[in-house]
């Protein structure tokens, strides 16, 4: 299993996979082979085969609505623990999730969280799908989570961070954790963590200051190309790129005069990176209003609901665009192209420019 994308997207491929599950009709004597299986499963682990257990847990799980939960739990969170198969730790993880689900009010075991600390990474992604389906976190369950953030390992903090994102714990011991894997080594993390920060703590400049980084820094990649790591993140970052494009675009509707107002600030920001990524981004906006105006030169709003940020439709960006206007935006990109000390930020104004221009030529007057 890969690791490529993010919750917006493969965590939630893997999320719905196992919610379909809950929609399989329970095979036929599903109550006495549950009882068979488990009397059988109370044997020593060598004597039952990694296969053997399999079959189990698919059996457990497309029948799980009538699981007798108390014969099994015991022993689905041993396996979750104990077993050196990870695919057995894997789907008894799955249906520990499911029993939650069906039986336990979606509470989050806590033999889920202590699942963290697991070295596959496939199991750990199994975590986070799981989590995904809960509503109600204890107190143990999320110390327990925050503990796991602070071990080491690139993909266990990739998807502990994930978790901490899904549980959306405000404590001042949970923001530490989020507010330093912003600045973490690894891009996948930083992204999550300054998107999860957002909705912790409402920061939006910050959130802006985020997008139009990664818009200066993942604009202009060359097309992922499919069979390699380099293609696999090259995909992840444009992916992230979309998403932080529509983000800012659908923040901007609903929050115009802020998002307006901070992101003409970060056009005149000591970061060249963050200059640039301004100037690029006004660009994007202005190439994306021309795309979304109808044969009649009149703005075409968009049917999309707001989270679907993988829709090929445009968004309709009109309040931002028309606000941005007002504060000056073009001034501030004219003085970009022409003084700014750095070569890239110049070159992005200039292009914005050209795009801008574009627009207004097809903008009727009022």
């Amino acid at each position: 299993m890969s690791t490529r994308t993010v919750l917006p997207l493969a965590v939630s491929i893997v999320v719905l996979a196992i919610a379909a599950s809950l929609r399989w009709a329970a095979p036929s004597g599903t109550r006495d082979q549950v009882s068979k299986s488990t009397a059988k499963s109370e044997k020593s682990q060598a004597e039952v085969t990694s296969e053997e257990r399999m079959t189990l847990l698919r059996s457990l799980i497309k029948g799980h609505k009538n699981t007798t939960t108390r014969e099994t739990i015991p022993i689905i969170e041993r396996w979750m623990k104990e077993d050196p198969d990870y695919l057995v730790r894997y789907k008894a993880i799955e249906l520990r999730g499911l029993i939650a689900l069906e039986h336990e009010n979606k509470v989050c075991p806590l033999c889920v969280a202590l699942a963290l600390f697991d070295k596959d990474v496939n199991v750990l992604e199994a975590v986070v799908s799981v989590t995904g389906l809960m509503k109600e976190f204890s107190p143990e369950v999320i110390a327990t989570v925050l503990a796991a953030a602070k071990t080491e390992g690139t993909e266990r903090r990739f998807n502990v961070l994930m978790v901490v994102g899904l549980i959306a714990d405000r404590s001042e011991e949970a923001r530490n954790v989020i507010s330093n894997a912003r600045s973490d080594t690894d891009f996948r993390i930083r992204y999550n963590a300054n998107g999860t920060w957002f909705r912790v703590t409402g920061d939006l400049d910050g959130l802006i200051r985020h997008c139009l980084r990664i818009q200066a820094e993942f604009s202009n990649l060359p097309l992922a190309q499919s069979g390699s790591t380099d293609g696999e993140q090259l995909y992840l970052k444009q992916v992230m790129l979309f998403g932080v494009q529509r983000k800012l675009q659908q923040q901007g509707e609903e929050e115009t005069d802020k998002v307006a107002s901070a992101i003409l600030e970060c056009s005149a920001s000591e970061s060249p990176l963050l200059r640039r990524g301004t100037a690029i981004f006004i660009g994007f906006l202005a190439d994306a209003a021309l795309k979304a105006r109808g044969k009649t030169g009149k703005s075409k709003e968009s049917n999309q609901p707001a989270d679907n940020y993988f829709s090929n439709e445009p968004l309709d960006s009109s309040k931002l665009l028309a606000r941005l206007s007002e504060l000056g935006i073009e001034g501030a990109l004219l003085k970009l192209e022409r003084s700014d000390s750095d070569a890239e930020v110049r070159e992005a104004a200039r292009d914005s420019l050209k795009k801008w221009s574009a627009l207004k030529m097809q903008t009727p007057k009022k």
